[in-house]
């Protein structure tokens, strides 16, 4: 795994494309499959029809300065398509992006990057909703939705600057 570093106070971004991935699929829960659910994995109709949404996005880009992901292995297999089917670089873990942190942890951490143009988040419910009305509204509840898995969307987001970001587009399987 790479390891992120932050540029120069001086390097500044006036926007960040965001991108917002919920997992996909994963198996059903089972105690004694996985005693711990961290390490439910997807299901493999979840990886066919992520893959599958992965083509059909035309407004996906080719490359993103960070694409982070949450521990649990269902999240790194979402970011582990990512990197297979869209080619893009491989995925750091973000401790920040586990189901029970408040999304105001991945907010405060998006505002001290610097030089950083896209960022690719893979999570999480009820933090990757809570994260989408943060970014969108500027408050956790803003906006009343559920973040369907293997859904994406793209927010472009003003780290420097107070107020909500805007929705550019939003894609589930």
């Amino acid at each position: 795994m790479q390891s992120l570093q932050l540029l120069s106070p001086l390097t500044t971004i006036e926007t960040m494309d965001i991108y917002l991935v919920r997992h996909a699929d994963a198996e059903e829960r089972d105690a004694k499959k996985w005693p711990n659910d961290d390490k439910r994995p997807l299901s493999r109709d979840g990886k066919r029809r992520f893959a599958s949404l992965i083509k059909r996005v035309n407004d996906l880009p080719d490359y993103v300065d960070i694409l982070a992901s949450s521990p649990l292995v269902r999240a790194r297999e979402t970011a582990e398509l990512l990197v297979e089917k869209a080619a893009w670089q491989p995925y750091v873990e973000w401790g920040e992006l586990s189901p029970d942190v408040e999304a105001e942890r991945v907010v405060e951490k998006l505002r001290n990057f610097r030089g950083v143009s896209s960022v690719a988040l893979v999570g999480h419910e009820p933090q990757m909703s809570a994260l989408f009305s943060l970014l969108v509204s500027g408050s956790k509840a803003g906006v009343n939705m559920e973040f369907k898995k293997g859904a994406i969307a793209r927010i472009g987001f003003s780290p420097r600057k107070a107020g909500p970001g805007k929705l550019l587009w939003l894609v589930a399987p």
